[in-house]
């Protein structure tokens, strides 16, 4: 009986032993595994240096020509603009009718089919918070050619390029427009030789033809800088090589009413005569809006106010 224990006691260690030696070969097997896999992978290093160094050598190549492209695109784009704009000579006077009257439409760069196109430029002015220089906008030729000068920066009175703030006017092609530089051009008319901009209007009066129509702008109140209230297009396009940034040159602001209205104020209630015409529904204290007769319009306060370029 002690001989069966013992030799019982000597089988289950001999199975134990058995069963480590299993356990360990399988270790020595799947570190022999990964040890393959990590030479398979260190030896192959080389080949992924490479194939990054491939990679960013097509990128560099792709960007290199996308800069080409776009310094192409920006040169003729260029060319095509000066191209136009030396066109800086009024038209030949004989082959126009007698008379004819020229004005500046801002915010774009073509002329109404009303009119023919003298040149196209920018809007130059004061810088905002300046005091001095012209206090007027300004429609800035496109091509300059210069006279005598001196390249120095002498500060003395300073041009700003001009650039749109909305200021609340949600109107989708004045929102689109935030602090973009619009464009300019001065134009001409023939046989009306009689030019007004009306503020307040939308339209022109009978016996006027409208130009084009849009929103009054000026500088901001509280800058340190006053300006000319100009007609700006109610469609305003910015210029070819506006800057998206934000560069606060001279700027323009939407105009709103703010009369403090009391009693029978011009500018808030009454009726505008006897600026109506004397004859007429007009002599009623009617006018026209979008063809139709209706009361006389009222000013309301904090509206933006509208304006239009009419010839006679």
């Amino acid at each position: 009986m002690k001989f069966l224990i013992l030799a019982a006691l000597a089988y289950t260690a001999y199975g134990a032993k058995s069963a480590v030696g299993v356990c360990l070969a399988t270790q020595v097997s799947d570190n022999a595994d990964k040890i393959e896999r990590m030479a398979d992978l260190y030896a192959s290093k080389p080949v992924l240096d490479q194939a990054m160094a491939d990679m960013k050598k097509n990128l560099d190549l792709q960007l290199m020509q996308m800069q080409q492209r776009y310094d192409m695109f920006k040169k003729n784009l260029d060319a095509k603009i000066a191209k136009k704009a030396l066109k800086t000579d009024l038209p030949d006077i004989s082959k126009l009718n007698p008379g004819g009257a020229i004005f500046t439409q801002w915010g774009k760069y073509r002329c109404p089919k009303t009119s023919k196109i003298i040149y196209t430029g920018w809007i130059g002015g004061a810088y905002y918070q300046h005091r001095g220089s012209g206090h007027e906008f300004i429609c800035m030729a496109d091509v300059p050619t210069y006279g005598s000068h001196n390249n120095g920066n002498q500060d003395a009175a300073l041009m700003y390029t001009c650039e749109m703030e909305n200021s609340g006017l949600q109107q989708n092609d004045y929102k689109n427009m935030h602090d973009r530089e619009p464009a300019c051009c001065v134009c001409m008319v023939d046989k009306r030789d009689k030019v007004i901009m009306i503020p307040g209007r939308f339209s022109c009066y009978d016996g006027w033809t409208l130009e084009y129509k849009g929103y009054l702008m000026a500088n901001h109140y509280s800058h340190n800088h006053t300006s000319s209230w100009i007609c700006m297009s109610d469609k305003p396009e910015k210029h070819p090589q506006s800057n998206n940034g934000n560069q606060n040159g001279g700027l323009m602001y939407p105009v709103e009413l703010n009369s403090g209205c009391y009693g029978n104020h011009p500018g808030c209630g009454a009726c505008p005569n006897p600026r109506v015409p004397k004859k007429g529904q007009g002599a009623k204290g009617r006018d026209t809006f979008n063809g139709k007769w209706v009361d006389c319009l009222r000013y309301k306060n904090n509206r933006e106010l509208s304006c239009a370029i009419c010839t006679k």
